[in-house]
């Protein structure tokens, strides 16, 4: 695969500000990922560079990668996952973009484990940075709203939920 010619698309998604650029350069890579049974690391590294990328994430329509990513989660291996959390993470101060955050959260709470999303939401409500708490928030009243959780992690996440609600 050709990433060359991606990476002049995204050069010229970014001068033009426009989010239909994102959106088909997205819809184009994970068109090309139909017949893999994995996402190739380099397609996956070049996803991920554009995800740490401040200028990228603070256009409308950064959340095309995540969308890509979410819609081919299944094709990630778990090193990729872990990563692509760990980006989040990292990244989140960059996410200028609130759709960007939103569908981070969204994947986070929909795609990972119900035990993995509740403990990344915990570890980001408790952070300094105000993305990752936003990001938490909107996480949890997903997991809650999705019905994802039972018991003791349910009596979790509505705790948190009232924590960063009111802090």
């Amino acid at each position: 695969m050709n990433l060359k010619i991606y990476a002049q698309r995204l050069s010229s998604a970014v001068a033009s500000r426009k989010k239909s650029a994102f959106d088909d350069l997205c819809f184009d890579l994970e068109y090309e990922q139909l017949t893999q049974e994995h996402w190739p690391p380099e397609v996956f590294a070049f996803v991920l560079e554009a995800l740490r990328n401040p200028l990228i994430c603070n256009l409308p329509g950064a959340r095309s990668f995540v969308l890509t990513l979410y819609n081919d989660f299944d094709k990630l291996t778990h090193e990729q996952r872990a990563a692509l959390l760990e980006a989040f993470r990292v990244e989140a101060d960059n996410f200028g973009d609130e759709m960007l955050r939103h569908s981070v959260s969204d994947m986070v709470a929909r795609k990972y484990s119900p035990k993995v999303a509740l403990e990344t939401f915990a570890c980001w409500a408790d952070a300094a940075s105000s993305n990752l708490r936003h990001m938490a928030l909107v996480g949890i009243e997903v997991l809650l709203m999705a019905s994802r959780l039972e018991g003791v992690d349910l009596v979790r996440a509505q705790s948190l939920l009232v924590s960063l609600r009111h802090p």
